[in-house]
């Protein structure tokens, strides 16, 4: 018993290692790697609609339409990521920006986020916000999250 729970500890601590290797070696999680420790996140216990888990999921991984990420994908060069820019605001649209400072979602973020993360938003909190265990600010960021790639979906899409 000791050899094979010594054994599991050991496979554990590799995998990882070489997984914070790789989300540090990463260029696509920049920010992911801010707020990003291995385990189970609250959000996937607290968070028990499917769409807006879903949604924060896709934030959080950066599996979402936002420019720093449509950016790296543009054909037939990529787009320079100091250029990936938020067209309501002109600043680059990354995670930070669609959380915490886009005007386009300014009455949704009063409405569903406390303004302590967003009146003067910067780094700290933003990772505070993304790792919090409150399961109501949880749900709220979550509706906050989902509401606002609707909205984007529709300023950026519909007239495609």
């Amino acid at each position: 018993d000791a050899f094979l729970s010594l054994c599991k500890q050991r496979l554990n601590d590799q995998f990882v290692q070489t997984w914070n290797n790789e989300i540090f070696n990463s260029t696509r999680a920049d920010s992911y790697r801010l707020f990003a420790d291995f385990g189970l996140k609250a959000y996937l216990k607290h968070v028990t609609i499917r769409k807006f888990r879903q949604e924060l999921t896709r934030l959080r991984v950066s599996s979402h339409r936002l420019q720093i990420e449509t950016g790296r994908w543009h054909k037939p060069h990529k787009i320079p990521r100091n250029e990936r820019k938020c067209i309501v605001c002109n600043s680059l649209e990354d995670e930070f920006h669609f959380l915490l400072e886009c005007s386009l979602f300014n009455d949704l973020r009063k409405t569903y986020i406390k303004p302590y993360y967003w009146r003067h938003p910067n780094v700290p909190k933003f990772i505070e916000l993304l790792q919090t265990e409150n399961a109501v600010l949880l749900k709220q960021l979550a509706v906050f999250i989902h509401k606002c790639f609707q909205r984007r979906n529709e300023y950026y899409y519909v007239n495609d």
